[in-house]
């Protein structure tokens, strides 16, 4: 519940940004940073598999070591530039009702969110508490089995990213 909730805000802010860095080819910068995003997911996903060998505190230690090299990381970033098309009247509440809004006035936009709700709702959420529960009582695996089951969701993005990408610059060349 908490990832999910911290994710609802993290993926659009993080996809309001990438127009910043993406220069002139955005459909580059969101393909990349797609498979940046699953590749990082695998990589993780793999790694949580030896957490049986390892053992809980080093495995926890480990994460918390791999936390703390990425806030370094980003406390070295330039601070963002304000967004002169935003405006906050009202707090951030406000705003968020306001996107609410907009984007259920929207013959666009709203039959995307509903299927994104979807789709959390549907299948990642099912995906990620079945998943687990049939690696360990039907298929009597364990906790490598599970992140070289889980893995497949990541590397599956990862693929469809890089034929996405391939496709891109054959179609539209520079």
């Amino acid at each position: 519940l908490c990832w999910g909730s911290t994710q609802a805000f993290a993926q659009p802010a993080r996809d309001a940004v990438i127009s910043d860095v993406a220069g002139g080819d955005l459909m580059r910068a969101i393909t990349a940073a797609t498979l940046i995003q699953f590749v990082a997911s695998a990589l993780g996903l793999r790694f949580a598999g030896w957490a049986a060998h390892l053992g809980t505190p080093v495995g926890l230690a480990l994460q918390a070591a791999l936390v703390m090299l990425a806030f370094a990381v980003l406390l070295r970033l330039p601070p963002m530039p304000p967004h002169a098309a935003v405006s906050w009247r009202g707090g951030t509440v406000a705003a968020i009702r306001a996107g609410l809004r907009e984007v259920r006035r929207s013959e666009r936009l709203w039959p995307i969110a509903l299927l994104v709700a979807a789709n959390g709702l549907f299948y990642m959420g099912p995906f990620a508490v079945l998943c687990p529960l049939m690696i360990r009582d039907v298929y009597h695996g364990g906790v490598t089995d599970l992140a070289l089951v889980m893995m497949s969701l990541p590397l599956g993005t990862i693929a469809g990213s890089l034929f996405g990408a391939l496709d891109y610059l054959t179609t539209f060349p520079y």
